[in-house]
């Protein structure tokens, strides 16, 4: 969005649309259960007691993987009225706050802050995740792959085709994504703030299993598949 007002007014009527979902509660403790394997197989001597959810719209990531690694202190920013509503009903014990995350709230330094599909839709990924460093100790994404293979804009002029404005990165895709990521740009996005120490990738197939992208994966595996047709890389970090 080019603006915070855009950003919000897009937000208020994209969280109506996606509570609508049949599967979203599905994908939503899809994306909890993979960050909370990185923080346990890494983290496991370690207690973590309040964890940050930064966009966490509902507040079902952040419920799920906090139950999951026993966080006391659950805390979710989120912009959106509609999901904030929606959630303190859902999870009273998530705080919910309805407002931007600034790091200057007071509040300390946080064990982890949960970034689950939030780098793509800032403006400046890089100065906003030096931000969150500032805020925690660790920080556990989830960054979707979607500068793969077919999506290129060679791959549609073979077609006779041009990429649909609204799957074009910037302010008029239809998920709002002012950027998309390959897995190495992704790490490397990351890495600017943060030591990496762990990260996993997931291919389409998890959610869109065509039968292309079932073949490749059969014959080549996930890296190759996520390089062909995309997919979600996890990870988790440390701050700097």
């Amino acid at each position: 969005m080019e603006n915070k007002e855009d950003l919000k007014k897009f937000y208020e009527g994209w969280a109506t649309r996606q509570l609508e979902s049949p599967d979203r509660d599905v994908a939503l403790k899809w994306k909890a259960v993979n960050m909370a394997v990185l923080i346990l197989r890494r983290l496991k001597s370690q207690k973590i007691t309040h964890i940050c959810e930064i966009g966490g719209a509902e507040g079902t990531v952040i419920k799920t993987l906090g139950d999951i690694v026993n966080a006391t202190h659950k805390e979710n920013y989120e912009l959106s009225s509609v999901f904030c509503k929606v959630g303190k009903y859902l999870y009273p014990d998530v705080e919910f706050i309805n407002t931007e995350f600034t790091g200057d709230d007071g509040i300390g330094c946080r064990d982890i802050i949960i970034l689950s599909d939030v780098t793509e839709h800032v403006i400046d990924d890089l100065s906003f995740l030096d931000k969150v460093s500032q805020s925690c100790k660790y920080v556990v994404l989830k960054m979707p792959i979607e500068k793969c293979l077919i999506s290129h804009q060679w791959v549609f002029s073979l077609l006779g085709r041009k990429i649909p404005v609204e799957n074009q990165f910037g302010s008029k895709h239809h998920n709002g994504h002012l950027r998309g990521y390959t897995i190495r740009s992704a790490l490397s996005t990351v890495s600017q703030s943060f030591d990496v120490l762990d990260y996993k990738i997931s291919d389409v197939t998890y959610f869109y299993p065509s039968k292309r992208a079932l073949l490749v994966k059969k014959c080549f595996g996930e890296r190759i598949t996520t390089y062909i047709f995309g997919g979600a890389l996890f990870v988790l970090a440390k701050a700097k």
